[in-house]
């Protein structure tokens, strides 16, 4: 994971520009490494690669900020 790091902070700082509201994703990414929750456990849908997949839910297929 540490080697895709600066990729990571990358396309967070694109769903930025567009206006999707990444919170403190960049911050996190920046300051540690993602962690890989085990499956069926606690932290599973709450660590933040669950949470940096859900910014392409954000954008169309043309990257355009979807608002409802």
């Amino acid at each position: 994971m540490k080697h895709f790091r600066d990729r990571l902070v990358g396309i967070i700082k694109e769903y930025d520009s567009k206006g999707v509201p990444t919170r403190f994703l960049e911050n996190d990414f920046k300051q540690r490494i993602p962690g890989i929750p085990e499956a069926g456990s606690v932290w599973e849908g709450m660590d933040e690669l669950s949470r940096f997949r859900e910014l392409a839910y954000r954008v169309d297929a043309r990257d355009h900020l979807i608002v409802f």
